[in-house]
């Protein structure tokens, strides 16, 4: 799907572009399914949503996710399993949603890296629990960057 439609507002010739997911789910976008981690509107997001499939092949309102607050959670958490469905994610999954990070300008996190540390035995030299350590304080961080309000006006 492309990043944005053009969408009529009234009979002028006035267009406003939208990003797709903005859309009524009848036209292709997201409507008014919310993410299951933030519980915000997808469609109020400005950064494009991440489909990770609740149970494929099947579609459903539990693919979407604020890219951001799903890798703040999988990392944070260290475990890598879809919020809702409880299946695991792959290294594929955590690679393309690194990939979609980066498009966002999202560099702080590393969701691959901290998946492959999880899954990696401890050598005995302490590196990957340091290095998981560090990932879950970067993503705690990022987290609190998403529910932080900002400073009252």
């Amino acid at each position: 799907l492309p990043a944005e439609r053009l969408l009529n507002t009234s009979s002028s010739s006035r267009r406003i572009r939208m990003p797709w997911w903005a859309n009524p789910v009848a036209d292709g976008g997201l409507g008014d399914i919310v993410d299951p981690i933030t519980l915000e509107p997808l469609a109020a997001s400005d950064a494009a949503p991440f489909e990770l499939p609740a149970s494929p092949p099947l579609k459903t309102t539990s693919d979407w996710f604020d890219a951001r607050a799903l890798a703040a959670y999988l990392v944070a958490r260290g475990c890598f399993v879809h919020p809702i469905s409880r299946r695991e994610i792959s290294a594929a999954d955590c690679a393309r949603l690194d990939a979609h990070l980066r498009a966002l300008g999202e560099r702080r996190i590393c969701v691959a890296a901290a998946y492959e540390d999880q899954s990696r035995p401890n050598s005995g030299t302490g590196s990957a629990p340091e290095a998981a350590a560090h990932l879950q304080a970067l993503a705690a961080s990022l987290a609190a960057s998403l529910f932080d309000p900002g400073p009252p006006s």
